[in-house]
């Protein structure tokens, strides 16, 4: 079996989470530059804009990166020749089944990961083609699986259900987590929130604050219409949760609505900000090479001395 980096043509088996409007170019560029896998999220593009935002990340990397399909989407299909066109080899998949689109990516030579919140699913997905299996616990942030899973629990009996390699999530931000998804079985990681918190990303400085302020349980999980999502417990986010149920959903799905928004204004209070559980243990803002390179070798060091 390949190893995770040889799939992926990387130095390191590590995936930037897809994080829609908050991957910037420059984010993407970076985390590819330090030996690992920066990803375009597509969400809210079209194929021109897809075409756009890989040619900006060109111009910034000349090392592998990829691209996030949302499986649901009609509009991924056509994204996949786009990402064929311009030499892309890997995709991740997520928010929905890979069955449709494993093929029309692995026609075009681009490598599949998909990502799951449960053993159920990776299984679906591997019987569906895939090369591999990001098994996310509920500990991401964004949205979230009705019955989240914990990742010290998911990963395990993912890696026991799957003959493919598994890259764990949620939660992961530095070498412990690392070394911990490996102990539990797994070939990778995939790391979001820890990125938020690095010089390259162009979230507004507030909210970069108020996620360093975090302490350990300040997010909070809402419900909305189509799932639930973690999210920072600020002042909006509380005041959802006190809301009758049904008023609860609507609330909470209109605010995640107006979440890019917020990202760029710096709008902490009265806006939702997307964030795992590791948000109240990061304490500095890196750049994201240095946050690569130090979970990298914390993690072999930790792996080394066990």
């Amino acid at each position: 079996m390949e190893s995770v980096a040889e799939l992926l043509g990387t130095e390191y088996p590590v995936i930037m989470g897809a994080m829609g409007t908050i991957s910037n170019v420059e984010l993407v560029a970076a985390v590819s530059e330090s030996g690992a896998l920066g990803l375009i999220a597509s969400v809210g593009m079209d194929s021109g804009g897809l075409r756009k935002a890989i040619a900006e990340v060109k111009e910034l990397t000349s090392r592998p990166f990829g691209v996030n399909l949302v499986a649901r989407n009609p509009l991924s299909s056509a994204m996949v020749e786009v990402m064929a066109d311009e030499g892309i080899t890997v995709a991740t998949t997520s928010a929905g089944s890979p069955a449709a689109l494993t093929p029309l990516l692995k026609d075009a030579g681009i490598k599949v990961f998909h990502v799951v919140p449960s053993p159920a699913l990776a299984v679906k997905a591997a019987q569906a083609g895939v090369d591999g299996i990001v098994a996310e616990g509920g500990e991401s942030g964004g949205i979230q699986a009705p019955q989240a899973i914990s990742t010290l629990t998911l990963v395990p009996h993912v890696v026991e259900a799957v003959d493919v390699p598994v890259i764990a999530a949620g939660g992961i931000h530095d070498g412990r987590g690392y070394a911990a998804a490996f102990a539990m079985g797994a070939s990778g990681v995939q790391i979001g929130t820890r990125l938020m918190l690095t010089e390259e990303c162009r979230i507004h400085p507030d909210i970069k604050r108020a996620l360093l302020e975090a302490q350990p349980g300040d997010t909070i999980v809402l419900p909305m219409g189509m799932g639930s999502v973690r999210v920072l417990a600020n002042d909006l986010a509380r005041s959802i949760a006190d809301m009758p149920p049904e008023e609860r959903v609507s609330r909470a799905t209109e605010a995640w609505m107006r979440a890019p928004a917020a990202f760029q204004d710096g709008d902490v209070g009265s806006g939702l900000v997307i964030a795992g559980e590791c948000s109240g243990a990061i304490d500095e803002i890196l750049p994201a090479g240095e946050v690569i390179r130090r979970m990298v070798e914390e993690g072999a060091r930790i792996l080394g001395s066990l």
